[in-house]
């Protein structure tokens, strides 16, 4: 146990310092360890329950109750028995249906003799065509027949194979150079002969397929038309200067590999303006004597302008469409294009 009290600071006098001992030691507060802890526990009862209060007040205020109140407080509603189900409508009941009228008195036939009818002697009944149930007969008819057949065959897949004879040869598209030994003027068909200028070798050049001087003849044709400026000439057979003969049939071109010759054009401008200007003169012409002309022959004449125009269009039309004509000089170096494989295995052997 401890004392509160003041103690003296002079340790001298025992009777006036004994007594205010006795008195300070008389009014002191004394306080029990049993009060303490009561004291203790109260301010912890306390302390909790501000600290309820204010969980308290703070759930209120955020909603929390309320929210676990709508929670429980839902509640299921059972559907109807009548879903999907539909009320047929109740239909009226037939009316009776009203008496019929008594029947009208049937009217005597009149006296009068019935008309014949007259057709024609010759008459033919109308073609009016097939009706709609038989043009739809038909189409389906017809629809069916397709569906039923056959689809066609693909076409076959080309299939590669082996070249023989490779040394023997000549390839095609193979370009065989030549040098022309004819003129050519396309104004008339006619036809033409050029010389090979060098050796010609097989693809694998082993073997030589065609000397230098090999004779080339062919034909050409007119048709020309307006705007045209190259010439095709087909070469059909070549002669070596050994004497074999080897068919051809393909088609000249130009230096480059451009289809046909090329040369001088003459697009004839000065017939076809010099025609359209005199057949305009004469028409002309014809016009003023017919105008100029006050007698009975007025008629003469002016039959005699509309057969000149008849004839002078004519005319015209014939020399504008006049095609043009190419001139080739010899000694031009042209290409020959060979269009197919020619196998000269028959005639050459190796030695």
């Amino acid at each position: 146990m401890s004392t509160v009290g003041r103690v003296s600071g002079n340790g001298a006098g025992n009777g006036s310092g004994s007594d205010d001992d006795n008195g300070l030691n008389g009014g002191g507060i004394r306080i029990s360890p049993l009060k303490i802890m009561l004291l203790v526990l109260a301010g912890l009862v306390i302390v909790a329950a501000v600290i309820v209060g204010l969980f308290l007040y703070i759930k209120g205020s955020l909603g929390f109750g309320s929210r676990e109140k709508d929670k429980t407080a839902k509640t299921l509603v059972a559907a109807p028995d009548n879903i999907g189900k539909l009320d047929l409508p109740i239909l009226p009941e037939p009316e009776e249906a009203p008496e019929a009228p008594p029947p009208l008195p049937e009217a005597q036939p009149a006296t009068e003799p019935p008309a014949i009818a007259q057709t024609a002697p010759n008459a033919q009944p109308e073609n009016t065509g097939p009706t709609l149930n038989e043009r739809r007969l038909a189409s389906g008819v017809g629809s069916y027949q397709q569906r039923q057949k056959p689809e066609e065959p693909p076409p076959p897949a080309r299939q590669a194979k082996l070249l023989r004879d490779v040394d023997y040869t000549l390839i095609k598209g193979t370009k065989i150079p030549c040098v022309l030994e004819t003129n050519i003027i396309s104004e008339q068909e006619g036809f033409a002969s050029c010389i090979i200028s060098q050796d010609v070798y097989s693809s694998n050049a082993r073997v030589l397929l065609i000397e230098k001087g090999t004779k080339v003849t062919g034909a050409y044709n007119t048709g020309l038309k307006n705007g045209d400026r190259r010439l095709g000439v087909v070469w059909d057979r070549l002669i070596t200067p050994y004497d074999v003969v080897i068919q051809l049939d393909s088609p000249s071109t130009g230096r480059l590999g451009a289809s046909g010759i090329s040369g001088k054009v003459d697009n004839r401008w000065g017939t076809r303006i010099g025609s359209a200007i005199l057949v305009s003169l004469i028409d002309d012409a014809l016009r003023i004597a017919g105008d100029r002309s006050k007698s009975a022959n007025v008629i003469v004449g002016s039959q005699t302008a509309d057969t000149g125009k008849d004839m002078a269009a004519k005319i015209l039309e014939k020399q504008i469409n006049l095609p043009p004509i190419v001139y080739i000089r010899e000694g031009e170096k042209i290409n020959i294009y060979v269009a197919d494989d020619v196998d000269l295995s028959s005639i050459y052997n190796i030695r």
